[in-house]
Parts: C-alpha cells; structure tokens; sequence
C-alpha cells in the first residue's frame, strides 16, 4: 500500500515539473490535398476531386483521430483543398477554416523562372459564401475569408512564398494559442513548409509529397519547431498518386489518364505553356 502511495506521489511530482525547452507542447499537421483533376466547378479552373482524392481525405482523417488529433483545420481556399479538409475533418468531428495564409503560389518553378502562371482563377477564387453552400455542414461558423483572396504576384518557393507560409503559421499558432493545427495545401505548400522549418533550424526528415502525405512537427513551450514525421503509410499502397501519377497501380493510372477531366486538364495546361512561351 505505502509502496503504491509512494509512486502516485513520485507521478504527480513528475506530472508537476515544468516541460523542457524542447519539448513538444503541441503539433503542427502540413499534408497536400488529395487526388484531383475532379470535376470542374463554377469558378473555371478550381476543380472538386476525384472519388479517389476523396477517400484518400477520409483516410487522412481517420489517421489523424487515431493519433488524437485536438485542434483545427485550416485550407487553402482553392476547392480541392478546403474538399479535402472538409472530408478529413467529418472524421474527426470537426469543420474547416479556409485561409488564404496557406495559398498556393504564383509562379512557374519548373520553368526555371517566376512568371505569373497563376491566379488559374481568372474570375478570383470561392467567396467563403459560395463554400458554405457547396459544403454547407463542413465550414466553420466563425470562418472568415475575404473575396478578393486570391494571391497576384508571383513567388519564388525557396524565400518569399516560404517565407509567407511560415509568417502565416506563427500568426496561426499565436491566434490559437493551445491545441493541435492541421494545414492543408498543396504540393508547392509542402516543399515550402519543410524550406521554412529548415531554416528555423529544425532538422526535416525526407519524404515525398504524394496526395494526403503527412508531416508532422512540433511546438515546444518556447515556440521552437521540431520534425516528428512523415507518413504516407495510412493509405493502401495501391492507391498513393501524386495527381496524375499512381505510386504503385499502372492500370488505374492508364485508366485516370484516359479519363475526360485528365484530358480537359492536360490540354488547358498546354495551351498556358503555348501562350507563356508566347
């Protein structure tokens, strides 16, 4: 009996001391959407996802309320992020705050060179309105987001649109002082998050940025970031895509890039080039 007395003494003792510098206080989720070209929406340009990407989403959510995921959800306002969101937060019991801190980029990396090849919403993106009525049980009551969100400058990934991403995560974190965050963006967003807490000094480990891939990180007391992981391990191997490619499924990737919304995609992408090349 004093033997049991003495350990719950000795727990409530430990339980008391204050955290360590270093220690993780609460986590910072940063995952891609899933599988899109879906169909296309009333904005020309932002596209649902597929039924794939959808349940890729669901999984994420299940992942995430198995490791006991307490906090909120924020998307880029494009609709295949706040979609994705949507579908991860069901399982979780929880709805969705768009924010445009957490857009995509404007520019073309891969052409080696910062040309406006977005906003791809000529006419501007969803106002909060119009996503409440296409998800009207998956935003939040107190969801802010201004109309005219959509970014119109082109950045460079390695500084400025890294830069505004881990600008926008510290406001976040300071706005929502206690619990856990989940970001969901794309895949630009992914690269830029692992640059920026590379820079704050934290050492990120490697992974690939499929659809719904997950990076975790985490905030000690003192607000300094460590890795923790990455997993794409809750999604059935089969079905892990990067968009338009399957990791390990040959036919269904013939197959999706059979489809119409592949093609329309592909053929809107190639008369962008023609014109930038232009």
């Amino acid at each position: 009996m004093r033997s049991r007395k003495f350990l719950l003494a000795l727990l409530a003792a430990v339980l008391a001391l204050p955290l360590l510098a270093g220690t993780p206080v609460r986590r910072v989720f940063v995952t891609r959407h899933g599988q899109q070209p879906g169909e296309e929406s009333k904005i020309k340009g932002d596209v649902y996802l597929t039924e794939l990407g959808r349940e890729q989403a669901s999984l994420l959510g299940k992942y995430l309320k198995s490791k006991n995921f307490k906090g909120k959800i924020y998307a880029s306002p494009y609709l295949r992020t706040v979609e994705t969101a949507v579908y991860a937060g069901k399982e979780m019991g929880l709805k969705v705050y768009p924010e445009p801190r957490f857009q995509e980029r404007v520019g073309d990396h891969r052409r080696g060179k910062d040309v406006p090849n977005t906003p791809n919403l000529k006419n501007g993106g969803h106002t909060l309105a119009m996503l409440k009525e296409i998800f009207p049980d998956g935003i939040a009551d107190d969801a802010k987001l201004p109309d005219n969100w959509l970014l119109t400058e082109p950045e460079d990934y390695k500084t400025t649109h890294s830069a505004r991403l881990m600008k926008g995560l510290a406001e976040v974190l300071k706005e929502q002082p206690e619990g856990d965050v989940l970001i969901v963006s794309h895949a630009g967003a992914v690269t830029g998050f692992n640059v920026g807490f590379t820079k704050a000094g934290c050492k990120v480990g490697k992974g690939s940025s499929w659809n719904c891939c997950l990076y975790t990180y985490g905030v000690d007391k003192d607000g300094k970031y460590s890795f923790i992981d990455y997993t794409i391990d809750f999604i059935p191997e089969d079905k892990i895509t990067g968009n338009f490619a399957y990791k390990n499924n040959p036919e269904a990737e013939k197959a999706f890039k059979a489809s119409k919304n592949y093609k329309d995609k592909k053929s809107k992408k190639s008369k962008k080039s023609k014109k930038t090349e232009d």
